[in-house]
């Protein structure tokens, strides 16, 4: 049986270690080093390519089974690009927004239709509300709408940026 005093501990170990890497790569970006696959170290890349990766990973674990998974990671897609576009477009910088929020500042800083801000906030909203803390089991179809769907606006964001 695990203990609280062994979780406790496993999360206190993770924490530091999340910490040490942190002012690890503070020094590093001073230097010009390179990080994982060449993630660049401007903000708006940093979320660009975190996007970028969880939808690779979406196809890659789709295709063996794990459709929820893969769901989750392209509306982390979704959020992560769009966060890169307002920070690149509007020059922000420690942009940091609640889930599904990104969509409406991007309309609120004209970056997207009010049709578009709306269809992507009802669909974080149908699936993250009524389906995903719900007894809802996500299809193979699904999924692969899903990350059509995010690949699409992956590649809507890209040309703006």
């Amino acid at each position: 049986m695990v203990g609280e005093a062994r979780v406790i501990k496993a999360i206190t170990d993770a924490r530091r270690t999340f910490q040490k890497v942190m002012r690890q790569e503070e020094r590093a970006l001073g230097r010009g080093d390179s990080f994982e696959f060449d993630v660049y170290p401007q903000e708006w890349k940093i979320s660009w390519e975190k996007g970028q990766r969880a939808l690779e990973l979406a196809e890659d674990i789709k295709d063996r089974g794990y459709f929820t998974t893969s769901i989750e990671l392209c509306f982390y897609t979704l959020e992560r690009t769009f966060e890169a576009l307002v920070m690149k477009l509007k020059g922000i910088r420690g942009f940091r927004a609640k889930h599904g929020e990104v969509f409406d500042l991007a309309l609120e800083y004209g970056l997207i239709s009010e049709r578009l801000a709306l269809e992507l906030g009802t669909l974080w909203r149908m699936y993250r509300a009524e389906q995903y803390y719900r007894p809802y089991v996500p299809s193979k179809y699904s999924a692969k709408q899903m990350i059509e769907a995010a690949k699409i606006v992956a590649q809507f964001v890209e040309e703006r940026l």
